[in-house]
This record gives C-alpha cells, sequence and structure tokens, in this order.
C-alpha cells in the first residue's frame, strides 16, 4: 500500500503516460477509532488483491486538496478509481462490502479486458449489454457474452 504524502505525489500516480490498474483510495484520519479497526483489514486486502489493484492510503488531514477533490466528508471513505474517474465509492467498516467491491471489480477487469484489448486498433465504438455483464459477474461465465458494436 502506498502512502499518498501530497497532491504532487497522487498526481503522479494518476500519469497518463503511464498504465495503470485500478486504484483503491482509502481515505483516513489518524485520530478515527473507525479507521483505527478497518486499517488492518485493508492491509489484508492491499496483500490480496495486490496483482489487481494499487492501494493508496490518504490521510484525509494532510491532503485536503485531494479529500476536497473527491468531495470525501467522512472516514474511512474507499474510492475505486479506474483511468482517474471515480467508478465505486463506500463509506463505513462493513468489510463484507469492501471485499465484495473489490471481488466485482476484479472479475469485470478479467473479463472486460480480453474483450477491450480486441478491440482497441478498431476506431469504432462498442456497447456493452450490462445486463448480460452483470449475470457473467454473478455467474462468472464467460462464453455467451458478445459485444455489439455501435455506428459512430
Amino acid at each position: 500500500m502506498i502512502h499518498i504524502e501530497n497532491a504532487k505525489h497522487f498526481d503522479q500516480i494518476f500519469d497518463a503516460k503511464k498504465p495503470t490498474k485500478p486504484i483503491f483510495a482509502y481515505f483516513k484520519a489518524e485520530w478515527s477509532n473507525p479507521c483505527q479497526r478497518i486499517s488492518p483489514k485493508i492491509a489484508e486486502f492491499a496483500e490480496k488483491y495486490a496483482r489487481y489493484f494499487q492501494f493508496l492510503e490518504i490521510d484525509v488531514d494532510q491532503n485536503e486538496g485531494i479529500t476536497e477533490r473527491f468531495d470525501v466528508y467522512c472516514t474511512p471513505t474507499f474510492l475505486l478509481l479506474q483511468n482517474g474517474r471515480v467508478i465505486k465509492t463506500l463509506t463505513g467498516t462493513n468489510q463484507e462490502e469492501i471485499e465484495k467491491m473489490l471481488d466485482i471489480a476484479k472479475l469485470q477487469s478479467k473479463i472486460l479486458k480480453p474483450i477491450v484489448s480486441q478491440y482497441v486498433s478498431d476506431r469504432n465504438s462498442f456497447v456493452f449489454d450490462r445486463n448480460r455483464l452483470i449475470s457473467m459477474i454473478s455467474f462468472g461465465s464467460r462464453k455467451d457474452y458478445k459485444v455489439s458494436r455501435s455506428p459512430m
């Protein structure tokens, strides 16, 4: 897990020239009892999911600019970021919800990454059937998922 020291350090992680894994950002405060209780579990998740995510630890008192940028108003807050955009936000200490968020995002990256990389060279845009994707994530099926191209 990377401890973010300042906004410049945070911005380096989002450098557009470097391809990165999805980012799991943990906004915490040293004085917060809920943060102190959940921190060991987040460290476990960081080890368990290190192949799939880059884990960041952001102290809200030391990094007020980053906190304001992502509208973080309570601690602990967890953001899942892909390509600099927030995909999912969770607050509180529900370990099951945090792990569920990570598992779903891991499955999405496993399913979508091969599909997206297959069409990256193609300039046409394509559309995913959301319901079919959700059922695939729930049941782990890849075989009947199709990508339909939409006209530009």
